[in-house]
């Protein structure tokens, strides 16, 4: 029997499978409602609408916010904006969500997920190796340091006291041989390396490996089919220990999204699952395998959301290498057993996706962190991929093939019709190439310098412009198809790299060997771009708070870009820019770049956006949310900043410190430059004379 009552009364305790629903959100009033609908993601807060659909936000907005149009944020009794202002606050009738009671199995007819936690994590033959401690041997691979002692000093505050810890049993015998699932469970089975977490415990292994497919793996960076892989997950009769290995990592990753249980305990499974995919991972050193690449693109992911940057790079440089050794850059030549009890097409497929994400990830890593060497060399003679729709169906075409040798240009071949994840590895190839460059560049002889940074920015220039057009170039049907085929992938997010990469190209540039119109025009394309990106991030935000678009959680990209984008927007500017109230207020050299751009939202809106981007992303990777911790002090600072110095006659601020300049100032046109050289190009020579109109902010 089902009622309607107010969303917002109830808590999540867990997620749950229930029969003929799927995954769900279960209440503490033991309703649930189903964590996705047709590939879309239920909000746990709204529910569900009466004809099943997950509720958009403008769907739970109250009259007044649906009336002004503007974010709102239902609590009881007043929303927080009405909380705010001292509105009234008023709610359409039955608008605030529906869980609905259904006669599915009920929190008393199993075991709580608490229950099996503890039942799961204590070892009932009172082994004495405990959580905070790992009996296998070390072999050569070297992950100890990137595994255990990161994850235990990062995470491992939260666990409970010495003398209360929970326990896991590791064996010390692992083997690649296929190992069985027996049915029924024995009671004594603990997660360690070779037992199957899904025959030890299937609740909690589709707890976390449902949140690790539907929000990574169901998003833009699709790696496996996810219906199919959990047919195999669920009904394979034999996992081999790679097979296991994945799975433990996936478990690992997916306590990242997961609602249930609590954060402490959440982060405990992720120390427990962790420990025993190092011990997994260093037993199975001598025999790499397609799981083992996979288990690392993950594992740098994890590390990345716990900002630990120099892990995560190492992971994922070491998965692109491993990948490259075992030809998973090249198509399959020779006859192999399909994984995941997939087809072969659809396995070929798998391997290839699997190179693709490595090969984005990798890339993103290669200029996010501060590394000195260049990416690794690449020999890639591999089919681009398909559509989400082909590859969930298993009905996969020939697709041109992506070639190319060493640091040569690393082109994509795309048209129209081209994938959203191919034309994201396209966009990607054109970003690797560039970091390739600057770091060349920084060691370039000085005689060749100012010729070859002009050729190499002007042809950059046009495979981005030639990039992006196949990337918008498409009709309103190829739009909605696309749509539909990635489900939460919304086309225009892709244009975060095109802007992504137009800052970086022109930034990182040897600055003191240009000419001074070379760095105006570099100085006002980054500025132009900085601000274009941040645009487009508002309009995308502004769309997943009245859509039922999934925002950008799945990887942290798009955190990143707005992270780098606002370091230059605020790296220095006039007073009256920061404090307009609209675009048409503007009064400093600023205005044509935003126009040219179609970035029409002031200072004053955009870079709190990109600060509550950051936040949202927070969530989930913690690179993200110290980001937007930075994000909001700076934006605070140069607001006062700008009542200061226009209460002293100052005319412009500008901030002393960057916050990510990974080449050096000899490499950045926007920190590297003079004061007064830097106005100049943004428009500013004629009130900005000299040291005396400047207001500096050392932050």
């Amino acid at each position: 029997m089902g009622f309607r009552e107010n969303a917002h009364s109830k808590v999540v305790v867990r997620e749950d499978l229930v029969e003929g629903k799927g995954l769900c959100y279960i209440y503490s009033d033991n309703t649930h409602c189903p964590k996705s609908v047709n590939g879309d993601i239920v909000n746990p807060k709204w529910g569900t609408t009466k004809a099943g659909k997950p509720r958009k936000r403008l769907g739970q907005a109250c009259n007044t916010c649906r009336e002004k149009k503007i974010r709102c944020d239902p609590q009881i009794p007043k929303c927080a904006q009405c909380q705010k202002f001292g509105r009234e606050c008023k709610f359409e009738p039955g608008v605030r969500g529906s869980q609905r009671s259904t006669r599915g199995s009920s929190p008393g007819d199993a075991p709580s997920l608490q229950e099996r936690r503890n039942s799961i994590f204590h070892d009932r033959h009172g082994s004495e190796t405990s959580a905070g401690q790992t009996s296998a041997t070390r072999s050569s691979i070297n992950v100890d340091h990137l595994l255990s002692p990161a994850s235990t000093h990062s995470l491992g505050s939260h666990e409970s006291p010495p003398g209360k810890r929970r326990k896991f049993s590791t064996s010390p015998n692992i083997d690649s041989r296929p190992v069985a699932t027996p049915r029924p469970v024995p009671n004594d089975r603990t997660f360690s390396p070779n037992v199957d977490p899904f025959s030890c415990d299937p609740q909690m292994t589709m707890h976390y490996i449902g949140s690790f497919l539907t929000n990574f793996n169901g998003n833009l960076y699709q790696i496996f089919p996810t219906d199919k892989f959990v047919a195999w997950l669920q009904n394979a009769a034999a996992k081999s220990s790679s097979d296991m290995l994945l799975m433990y990592t996936m478990m690992a990753f997916g306590t990242i999204f997961a609602a249930a249980p609590s954060v402490e305990e959440r982060q405990h499974d992720r120390d427990v699952f962790l420990r025993i995919v190092d011990e997994a991972m260093n037993r199975q050193s001598s025999r790499p395998s397609l799981q083992m690449v996979q288990s690392l693109v993950l594992l740098s992911l994890l590390r990345f959301s716990r900002g630990q940057l120099e892990e995560s790079r190492e992971l994922c440089t070491s998965a692109m290498r491993l990948g490259t050794d075992i030809g998973l850059s090249r198509e399959r030549i020779e006859s192999v057993e399909p994984y995941f009890g997939l087809d072969a097409h659809t396995s070929d497929e798998c391997r290839r996706r699997t190179f693709w994400v490595a090969y984005i990830v990798d890339t993103l890593l290669q200029y996010y962190v501060a590394w000195q060497g260049r990416p690794i060399s690449v020999d890639c003679k591999l089919q681009v991929p398909c559509s989400q729709t082909q590859y969930d169906d298993g009905s996969i075409p020939q697709l041109p093939v992506a070639e190319f040798h060493g640091l040569d240009p690393h082109d994509i071949p795309l048209d129209n019709g081209s994938s959203v994840l191919t034309k994201l590895v396209g966009g990607i190839a054109i970003l690797r190439d560039i970091v390739s460059w600057v770091k060349c560049l920084k060691d370039m002889d000085v005689s060749q310098i100012q010729a070859s940074q002009q050729d190499f920015q002007d042809q950059i220039n046009w495979r981005l412009a030639a990039w992006k057009q196949k990337v918008t170039g498409m009709t309103q049907a190829e739009e909605d198809r696309k749509l539909a085929e990635g489900k939460k992938v919304d086309p225009d997010e892709l244009l975060i790299v095109y802007h992504l990469g137009k800052m970086v190209l022109h930034r990182h540039v040897r600055h003191e060997f240009m000419t001074r119109q070379q760095v105006e025009m570099n100085c006002r394309e980054v500025r132009s771009h900085a601000y274009a990106l941040l645009q487009l991030l508002h309009t995308l935000h502004e769309r997943s708070n009245f859509d039922e678009r999934t925002p950008l959680t799945a990887c942290p990209v798009a955190g990143y870009a707005a992270f780098v984008a606002v370091d230059i927007i605020t790296a220095a500017g006039s007073m009256s820019s920061v404090l307009e109230s609209s675009a048409e207020d503007i009064y400093d050299g600023l205005h044509h770049e935003r126009m040219d751009t179609g970035a029409h939202d002031t200072f004053m809106d955009l870079v709190p956006t990109a600060s509550e981007a950051l936040v949202n992303l927070g969530q989930y990777w913690d690179t993200a949310r110290r980001q937007g911790e930075l994000v909001t002090s700076r934006f605070q600072t140069v607001l006062m900043a700008a009542k200061t110095g226009s209460s002293s006659q100052k005319a412009a601020y500008f901030i002393r410190n960057s916050f990510c300049s990974p080449f050096g100032m000899d490499m950045d046109v926007i920190y590297g430059i003079t004061k007064l050289a830097l106005f100049k190009a943004l428009g500013m020579g004629d009130r900005v004379r000299n040291q005396f109109d400047l207001y500096e902010i050392q932050g």
